[in-house]
């Protein structure tokens, strides 16, 4: 299994889908099977005091979905624990999952919700934020601001506070997050394609004009697939919602009730991405037949083309330095390439160069486990302490916890550290989370692609997707 494979699946890909389709259209079923077994009321978070140290031996289960390279890391976080919590014994149960309704990102959430119903799920499990949101909704976790306060601990300047508005569902911390989140703000730009087209990588665009012309300059027509030798730019392969966060759009109200992307900018994004895609391949089906053709190719895979000159500039998340870093030894020992932050509407006086943070992993105490305190002290030591600083040291992808990431081993192992990855952490917004987001995530999508291949005008498909999001949100107070 490749490096690459697990952090695509760990970010919500099943077969070959981007995590928001997977999220959009496979979640909707197990949004279902989740609002069907969830009951209960959210708890008070735990008893008033813990002991420093605990006396008596106690036996978590622990739920999380890492496999390949990162399943023995677990394993080192729980030995580290040991070391501080001699008599907390955790006891890990793997849920990865690559197919199936209510495989979400990986994590087989089929699995977390029967437990629950049963009166027997983990004392602590993985979860992406918008499905711990759902599970929220239905009084099935526990509220941590008690466990919080009573160990005096600031969730906000501990933690990027993007991600801890991302763990809290009506005022209730309901998760601590694991990892940065899973935003998309870096473009990467081929070191050996800018060169070909006379281009200077370390100067990468700075507003979406020059994305486009750059773009456009990079592009090589050919006798391949789709008509081109290489394309100028992956796009697009963030998703309606980053672009129109980078145009002054925002997607839902701050109680996520209501649906608010039906705007003129709304309408200008999705209207500039389908120009693009058009100026960039003739119609959007080229894209997609020169990538499937161009990942057959030598040594293959999804990312293959990024390697091989196929490709002159991509965007993706931070996870993409460890597939890079893993993958070019495969595809391409010599690639090289820069990266910078994705430009935002340069032309819109409002808009902000920002990085919209949509999703993120979290761990959760479920509201029935008798164990909180037990589980609290080992959710802290993976979140914030040595057990989270061991997971993302061997990865080179940053924390969720401030402190952790001024470790300067980190800048040594990547020169991008200092500069594009901590400003990226920095304007981390985050998208409000909703029980309802599998069902809005697939009408975006399907007003995406509908505006995108030319099925509808832009107007008509924003109007379409609001429309069927904002009956899905209301579909929660009935």
């Amino acid at each position: 299994m490749t490096t690459a494979g697990a952090e695509r699946r760990a970010m919500g890909v099943a077969g070959g889908a981007t995590r928001r389709r997977v999220m959009g259209i496979a979640g909707t079923g197990a949004a279902g099977l989740l609002l069907a077994a969830c009951g209960g009321s959210t708890g008070p978070g735990g008893s008033s005091a813990a002991p420093a140290q605990f006396k008596e031996v106690v036996t978590l289960d622990f739920a999380h979905r890492w496999e390949g390279v990162r399943e023995p890391l677990i394993q080192q976080q729980i030995e580290s624990f040991a070391k501080i919590q001699p008599n907390i014994k955790v006891s890990a149960q793997q849920l990865f999952c690559s197919t199936g309704e209510n495989c979400i990102g990986g994590m087989d959430y089929g699995k977390i919700t029967t437990q629950m119903a049963a009166g027997t799920p983990p004392d602590l499990f993985m979860v992406q934020s918008p499905f711990a949101a759902d599970y929220a909704a239905r009084g099935s976790l526990m509220n941590l601001n008690d466990l919080a306060k009573r160990d005096k601990l600031e969730l906000p300047k501990t933690f990027y506070p993007a991600l801890v508005t991302m763990g809290t569902y009506k005022g209730n911390v309901i998760g601590l997050p694991q990892l940065s989140a899973g935003d998309t703000p870096y473009l990467f730009m081929s070191t050996q394609a800018f060169q070909e087209a006379g281009m200077d990588v370390n100067k990468p665009p700075t507003t979406w004009e020059d994305l486009v012309s750059m773009a456009q300059r990079l592009s090589k027509r050919g006798g391949g697939a789709g008509g081109f030798d290489r394309i100028g730019m992956d796009f697009p392969t963030n998703p309606f919602i980053h672009y129109a966060a980078k145009n002054n759009v925002k997607i839902l109200s701050d109680d996520a009730t209501k649906v608010t992307f039906n705007t003129p900018e709304g309408v200008d994004t999705l209207q500039w991405m389908a120009n693009t895609a058009q100026q960039l391949y003739g119609q959007n089906q080229n894209r997609a037949a020169f990538m499937t053709a161009a990942a057959a190719q030598g040594t293959g895979g999804g990312r293959a083309p990024y390697y091989t000159n196929k490709v002159g500039m991509w965007n993706s998340g931070v996870w993409h330095f460890f597939e890079i870093k893993a993958e070019k030894e495969i595809h391409n020992p010599g690639f090289q390439y820069n990266v910078a932050l994705l430009p935002h509407n340069a032309k819109n006086a409002q808009a902000k160069l920002n990085s919209l943070a949509d999703v993120v992993w979290l761990y959760s105490v479920p509201n029935s486990s008798k164990k909180a305190d037990a589980a609290f002290e080992f959710l802290k030591h993976v979140t914030m302490g040595e057990g989270n600083r061991i997971f993302v040291k061997a990865q080179n992808r940053p924390s969720p916890a401030l402190k952790i990431n001024e470790d300067p081993d980190f800048s040594k192992d990547n020169p991008h550290w200092n500069t594009t990855i901590k400003k990226a952490l920095e304007i981390m917004t985050p998208l409000p989370q909703t029980p309802a987001w599998a069902k809005v995530s697939a009408a975006l999508t399907k007003m995406q692609n509908d505006a995108l291949n030319g099925t509808s005008a832009p107007r008509e498909a924003i109007a379409e997707a609001a429309r069927d999001a904002q009956l899905a949100i209301d579909e929660l107070k009935r």
